[in-house]
């Protein structure tokens, strides 16, 4: 089914509730893009919480973000089953044989990610589609005007928008760890000595991940 949420509402809270609920009882992982930073209040407490079974949490990024959300993707870097990445480009030339990137230049508050949604559970049964114009925060909630679509049970829409998140994902999950190799000097070719096997993103300390991928396969 679809649920449409609409804002500024009275129920602004109810409605952030029920987006950070879909989050928290998760069951096969979630894939999250936010152009503003992660709200730490409503979902910081999700997604660095020890769950008893891994379920892999994505987030990607336009940046850090406010100083809040800065401190919270730090360590959210740092916690298991969880991988970050954000926006970044090969603009000053960091691995050997690459061409040096640039941007167009054509907006410079928001450079790289911009879009809003979150997939919850997306080789499952029952997928949950998050998307529309809101950021996930209090603000866009409460003041701004807004729409968001819930989608449920709808397994080609979680499949599309699971394998966009991934190409984009990836594509700056790369640039952002060659971009931190070069800037503490330790050759980026150690990234690829580290992460050498793209199924690190379903491993942790030895155990692997069950396999959700045979809708796109």
């Amino acid at each position: 089914g679809v649920r449409c949420i609409m804002a500024p509402r009275h129920t602004w809270e109810a409605n952030l509730r029920y987006i950070v609920s879909a989050m928290a009882n998760a069951k096969q992982g979630v894939f999250m893009t936010q152009a503003f930073g992660v709200n730490k209040d409503w979902f910081g407490p999700v997604l660095e919480r020890q769950l008893s079974f891994d379920i892999p949490r994505l987030l990607l990024l336009e940046d850090y973000g406010y100083p809040g959300s800065k401190e919270l993707v730090q360590r959210l870097e740092n916690t298991p089953f969880c991988w970050v990445a954000r926006g970044s480009a090969l603009i000053k030339n960091q691995v050997e044989g690459y061409t040096q990137e640039n941007l167009t230049g054509c907006n410079e508050h928001v450079r790289y990610i911009h879009t809003k949604f979150m997939i919850v559970d997306p080789m499952t049964d029952n997928p949950k589609v998050i998307t529309g114009s809101a950021n996930f925060s209090q603000a866009s909630a409460e003041k701004n005007d807004e729409n968001t679509l819930v989608i449920e049970g709808n397994k080609r829409t979680a499949d599309l928008y699971v394998v966009e998140f991934m190409r984009v994902f990836l594509h700056h999950e790369w640039r952002c760890r060659m971009d931190a190799a070069y800037k503490k000097k330790n050759g980026p070719y150690l990234y690829f000595e580290q992460c050498s096997d793209r199924r690190e993103l379903l491993k942790f300390e030895g155990q692997q991940q069950p396999k959700y991928g045979r809708r796109l396969t």
